[in-house]
């Protein structure tokens, strides 16, 4: 028999955001026996949606036959359909419905890069009004977007309000907002030297914005697979003052600016020939974070916590950004000078939630347009806009197929509707002090087919992850050499490609 060792590289700083991502889906893994889910297949489709009158009262009598359902523009039978409602003790004057009540999963996505000092104070102020406002059923994943380090896990999911307020309360208010001068008339040598530095300041903090905006974009687009495993009702709020107007434009420069006349009247017919136009390209990060969303089975929702002014739409205004994310998503954009105003726009908004769902046919596309519409005319439906058809597990990206092998090892749901799922046994020993080789039998169905085999170190008490992931062609017996590492927990999980056959166990 041929021995095959595979030994296993473990990276110390963490690359990918999934890695960020797994704290809190190895904690959701295995809590969700209870939680909704349907009898899904490669092409069954779910679709939550919210409703809300024209005043922004939450509906809860919503029926299958007042929806109409479009995919790719072709209507289409809902086949499924449940009605929900998410609202607290403390909301006396709520309607009762007798509807289940799950756990709901609340994303709080906090933002201190587009955000300035104040917003941030603010921001902290909505998120904690939310937290306390919120239904017994919520649990709450708080997540800050920070300067140095991207996306970071702060706490979830979590239930208990003073545990949440208080790492809330931890969010440094120390904004990397970018510094603003105002810019001077021209006409004399020294101002003009100003004026240029500032503009050559202006182009150095557009093009920070810009990779700012492209690297949230990324994290975001990763963030889809961590929702794809919460099989609970879930919404993502974003809190955050959005990016500026002036970062998606840039100057569309005809004539020579440095060839002033002595004729006012021309020099302002240049001045209109040196317009600003938007720059297209970074509306499609956002585009990507909206779908990603999307993909993930959740709606997104922008709250600006920017003290509302008379008329908010300067360059420095992130406004129309927030509402172009929130659009595209299906959610909604929410501002507002009375924080409990908001917080209560919120509530009602996000309260009368449904899901149905849909069967897609082998013609369609894998990507698709939903357009949901209710037939009665006062009442607004918010869903989201896109969704995808579901990846056998052979087609997944390497990141997805990492978050599947976790929850493969936790217990989780996911993986046991995919595939496949046993618990097998193997033989321990010492290789040298560092090293311990894991000896296991193949099923016949593994042997000699490309498989995946990932391992993973879990800290228990900060539930941090490592992985390591290669394709090998499976042998029997299957020898794997892996690092020890005291005071971890390590799993191997071995995955069939075609058929989603897996294999998995602890490390005692």
């Amino acid at each position: 028999m041929t021995k095959h060792s595979v030994i296993y590289t473990w990276k110390k700083a963490w690359i990918s955001i999934f890695l960020v991502l797994f704290q809190f889906i190895l904690i959701l893994s295995g809590q969700q026996k209870d939680s909704l889910q349907y009898q899904v297949s490669v092409n069954a489709h779910v679709v939550p949606f919210f409703a809300v009158d024209g005043k922004g009262n939450p509906v809860y009598d919503i029926q299958p036959d007042d929806l109409v359902l479009k995919v790719n523009g072709k209507l289409y039978k809902i086949e499924g359909f449940k009605r929900f409602q998410f609202d607290t003790a403390a909301d006396s004057g709520a309607i009762t419905v007798t509807t289940r009540k799950p756990d709901r999963v609340v994303f709080l996505l906090i933002d201190t890069v587009f955000t300035s000092k104040t917003g941030i104070h603010r921001g902290k102020k909505i998120a904690c009004e939310l937290v306390r406002k919120a239904g017994l059923s919520d649990r709450f994943i708080v997540l800050e977007n920070a300067a140095v380090g991207g996306l970071k896990y702060l706490i979830g999911p979590e239930k208990d309000a003073d545990s949440l307020i208080k790492k809330i309360k931890t969010i440094r208010e120390i904004p990397t907002h970018r510094a603003r001068t105002p810019y001077r008339s021209p006409g004399l040598p020294q101002l003009d030297r100003e004026n240029r530095i500032q503009r050559s300041d202006q182009i150095s903090a557009a093009m920070r914005n810009q990779a700012d905006i492209h690297r949230f974009a990324h994290i975001l687009e990763q963030f889809k697979y961590a929702l794809k495993t919460i099989s609970s009702p879930k919404v993502v709020f974003l809190i955050s003052e959005g990016v500026a107007k002036k970062s998606f434009q840039e100057e569309f420069n005809i004539s020579n600016p440095d060839n002033e006349s002595d004729d006012p009247k021309e020099d302002i017919k240049e001045d209109i020939k040196n317009t600003l136009v938007f720059n297209a390209y970074l509306f499609n990060y956002f585009k990507r974070v909206a779908r990603a969303i999307n993909f993930g089975g959740s709606v997104l929702y922008a709250i600006n916590p920017a003290p509302l002014k008379p008329y908010d739409d300067t360059e420095e205004s992130g406004r129309m950004s927030l509402m172009f994310l929130a659009g595209e998503s299906g959610g909604k954009y929410f501002a507002g000078r009375d924080t409990d105003g908001i917080v209560q726009q919120v509530k009602k908004t996000t309260t009368a939630y449904y899901e149905l769902y849909f069967t897609s046919d082998n013609e369609t596309m894998e990507r698709m347009k939903i357009q949901l519409k209710c037939k009665r005319g006062d009442v607004r439906i918010h869903s989201l806009i896109h969704t995808e058809k579901n990846r056998s597990y052979r087609n997944m990206k390497v990141v997805q197929k990492k978050i599947f092998g976790l929850n493969i090892v936790t217990g989780g749901e996911w993986s046991r509707m995919v595939g496949k799922v046993v618990r097998v046994k193997y033989k321990k020993s010492r290789k040298n002090e560092n090293t311990d080789t894991v000896t296991l039998r193949m099923p016949e169905k593994m042997i000699n087919v490309p498989v995946d085999v990932l391992v993973f170190y879990i800290e228990p008490k900060t539930q941090k992850v490592e992985v390591s992931f290669t394709t090998i062609k499976g042998n029997d017996p299957l020898h794997l050499t892996m690092k020890q590492a005291k005071g971890k927990d390590r799993f191997f999980a071995i995955i069939e490609l075609e058929k989603t056959y897996c294999i998995y166990n602890k490390i005692e």
